[in-house]
């Protein structure tokens, strides 16, 4: 990310905040995640809405966006946002009830290729539970710094992504 704002390349899977519209020129949309909420099983709670989130230490992937609504939820302190670059980290503070909870993105599918890939994790994987309502659908684009000029490149681009959502190689949507 960092590099990309300073114009050494571009971001796939970068999602569009009114931040970051200053800083990127984007692609059409090429998917969205769901982003799901993952606890330690036992610690289940209802989720609907942002604000069910009030009061929690929620692991988060460093320098995300996770919505309009999260992203000021964790200014304004209504939640504490705990920041990691490695998806397992976060997991494994999660098993070790140093966190309440984790964001992961597509969904059962995502969460199995980050335990899976670690002994600890694999060794607790019935731990680990999906609430039930995603916390957003994030939408995801390709992104370049506009001082980079790549609209006529991202043109293309976005032609080769309408040609797989047609060929449905690309799903419309990742849970």
């Amino acid at each position: 990310y960092e590099f990309a704002t300073q114009g050494r390349g571009g971001v796939i899977g970068l999602s569009k905040t009114s931040a970051r519209l200053n800083l990127f020129d984007y692609s059409d949309p090429i998917f969205d995640d769901n982003i799901n909420i993952v606890v330690k099983k036992g610690r289940e709670f209802p989720f609907s809405k942002v604000e069910d989130l009030k009061g929690k230490l929620v692991g988060v992937h460093l320098g995300a966006s996770y919505g309009e609504a999260f992203d000021q939820a964790a200014a304004t302190k209504m939640l504490s946002a705990d920041t990691s670059a490695v998806p397992a980290v976060r997991l494994k503070k999660l098993l070790h009830g140093r966190i309440d909870c984790a964001l992961v993105g597509s969904g059962q599918l995502g969460l199995d290729s980050i335990v899976d890939a670690d002994p600890e994790l694999k060794a607790n994987k019935a731990q680990f539970v999906i609430l039930k309502h995603p916390l957003v659908k994030d939408t995801l684009y390709l992104g370049f710094a506009k001082n980079m000029n790549m609209l006529k490149y991202l043109q293309l681009f976005n032609q080769s992504i309408a040609d797989a959502k047609l060929k449905k190689i690309i799903p419309e949507t990742i849970d």
